[in-house]
């Protein structure tokens, strides 16, 4: 006579809980990751072809850095108009102060498509 083995009961589930929190977690990662991606090479790309420049003022919005808790390092946002309506984004110059003058390029068509000039940039 053989012994008697032991079945191990079946729940039935393919995936448990965990594994399902798990799965998630890669795939919004994964998701995240190339949204981040291509929105950069979109507007790398925008940038590129046909821009115009424009000054900007740099305003008291802060953008802190990173995880510095303790320093609070931040970057001061900018400023511009075109066609009345205002824009704005991260100067990324932590030296920068409130009133101070940038070049900025922008997309004529998307101006929300902008990012400080370059020295290589033309007028």
């Amino acid at each position: 006579m053989k012994g008697k083995q032991k079945k191990k009961k079946s729940s039935g589930k393919l995936w448990g809980i965990s594994e399902i929190v798990g799965a998630l977690i890669i795939i919004y990662l994964i998701g995240y990751t190339i949204y981040v991606g291509a929105s950069r090479w979109i507007e790398d790309e925008m940038l590129d072809d046909n821009t115009k420049t424009i000054y900007a003022k740099i305003i008291s919005e802060r953008n802190y850095l990173g995880n510095c808790a303790v320093s609070q390092e931040y970057s001061l946002s900018y400023q511009f108009y075109v066609d009345g309506k205002p824009y704005k984004d991260d100067s990324r110059d932590t030296e920068a102060s409130i009133g101070d003058s940038i070049k900025v390029e922008y997309h004529p068509k998307y101006p929300f498509f902008n990012r400080v000039a370059t020295s290589s940039t033309q007028d």
